[in-house]
């Protein structure tokens, strides 16, 4: 049944493709109808498994433990028949809670910020690229609390402690593939764009992996893929290109409280609102 289950969610398979491929594999004989029903009836389970496995939470999850550490993410929501997104929900995820935490709707013009998370001092919140976003980390660190957050090489604008302009390609030039390096930064906001010199607002840590071949690869057909989506007719930029071979995270907590090391395990533990997510929906498709 978890095989079945797993095929039909995280494997992406239609019911009748799923039980086509039971029957193939030697997993069960079953026919369509019949897997929607035992589906149905295992919704309690499968929630107690993948409960059981967020609370088991890694080293990465034990390093924070002192502190509560909030995932944040949005997932878009469409009406029936419509062709795109309608609205956006914004959730706040505890892992050490296995649970939503925070929840806010808005219409499809709500962007994705830390600024719609209640944040208490001593948090830590999580998120991707969306949330790097300079005046909403500024507000974090305000409030007492810190960040770890992915980032694209375009959209904060860091600094040298000394105020030079980050180097990517010197970073990027001397590192092979699972070398990760740290530097001390300084967070400049200038605007939308970030192209020019703007206020320091506070320091951070930026932690740079450099991926393997093949997810370099997957990385740069993704980035492809969403800059031919524009359809702006641009060229894409060179360090767009260079980048997808790199995790880039900024963090605002301190060297000696959580290592480069930490902080990439940690923000490993983003797959879990996704996860959450995907139980929701499964629900949802299954009522």
């Amino acid at each position: 049944m978890l095989r079945l289950a797993l095929a039909y969610g995280p494997g992406g398979m239609s019911l009748r493709s799923a039980a086509a491929w039971a029957g193939l594999n030697d997993v069960a004989s079953i026919s369509d109808v019949a897997l929607l029903k035992r589906l149905r009836g295992s919704v309690d389970w499968l929630g107690d498994i993948a409960g059981a496995l967020l609370r088991n939470a890694s080293d990465a999850a034990r390093t924070t433990a002192a502190r509560r550490l909030r995932i944040v993410d949005g997932s878009s929501i469409s009406q029936p028949g419509s062709t795109g997104t309608d609205f956006r929900l914004h959730a706040t995820y505890e892992p050490a809670l296995a649970r939503f935490t925070h929840l806010e709707f808005t219409d499809v013009h709500g962007g994705e910020s830390f600024s719609r998370v209640p944040i208490d001092p001593g948090d830590i919140v999580l998120g991707d690229r969306a949330y790097a976003r300079a005046p909403a980390l500024h507000k974090v660190v305000s409030a007492g609390a810190d960040f770890i957050v992915r980032m694209a090489w375009s959209n904060v604008r860091l600094t040298s402690l000394d105020g030079r302009l980050i180097d990517w390609n010197t970073i990027y030039s001397t590192m092979m593939p699972g070398d990760v390096c740290e530097q001390e930064v300084r967070v400049e906001y200038s605007g939308p764009g970030c192209k020019h010199r703007g206020k320091p607002l506070f320091h951070a840590r930026l932690i740079v992996r450099r991926k393997d071949e093949e997810a370099t690869a997957r990385a740069e057909k993704a980035a492809r893929r969403r800059h031919q989506k524009r359809a702006d007719g641009k060229a894409m930029h060179p360090l767009t290109v260079a980048t997808s071979g790199f995790l880039l995270l900024l963090t605002s907590i301190s060297a000696n409280e959580m290592t480069a090391h930490d902080v990439l395990e940690t923000y490993r533990l983003r797959w879990q609102v996704e996860i959450a997510f995907k139980r929701v929906d499964s629900r949802r498709r299954l009522q």
